[in-house]
């Protein structure tokens, strides 16, 4: 029902940002790319990211070792996609910490739509041997698989974050 500015007002999980990315992506040259790049097809990235959605819709965390046998993905490609969108929480706490560094040096009052390292790396792992995932917002998993290709290949510091 009308014009939506922002991504988010329309939400994530929608079929049509789903396909597509997909479509776009999902051709044989940025398939193969991904794939030697990454070890691992865009369409396992897709369904691990799809399996994890799903538990995280009833259980607030979730194991590193999903098996995920039955969609024919192994263990290795489960690490693999986590690798992708999962990140630790004291990688996540320095990122943090480097943002807030950053509006206040740099006097940054932005109000609408702020970069957030939640839309490439949406969910947490937790514990000492961080095995334990936690999503904070399960939608932008969706949002992270649907743009798999775009920001997968565009590093964190080309988003606007300097980590050193």
């Amino acid at each position: 029902t009308g014009h939506r500015h922002f991504p988010w007002q329309s939400g994530y999980f929608n079929s049509t940002e789903m396909l597509r990315n997909l479509y776009v992506f999902g051709n044989k040259t940025c398939s193969e790319l991904f794939a030697a790049i990454y070890g691992l097809s865009i369409a396992h990235f897709t369904l691990v990211g799809l399996a994890l959605m799903g538990h995280f819709q009833n259980n607030p965390v979730a194991s590193t070792n999903s098996n995920l046998a039955e969609l024919g993905i192994g263990q290795l490609e489960v690490d693999r996609a986590l690798s992708l969108m999962a990140i630790a929480e004291s990688k996540a706490s320095q990122l943090n910490k480097v943002l807030y560094e950053r509006s206040i040096n740099e006097k940054i009052q932005q109000i609408s739509y702020p970069k957030s390292w939640l839309r490439q790396f949406p969910i947490i792992s937790l514990g000492e041997d961080n095995d334990r995932l936690r999503a904070p917002f399960v939608d932008l998993i969706a949002n992270r698989i649907s743009a798999a290709f775009t920001m997968t290949l565009s590093p964190l510091e080309s988003l606007g974050y300097a980590t050193k």
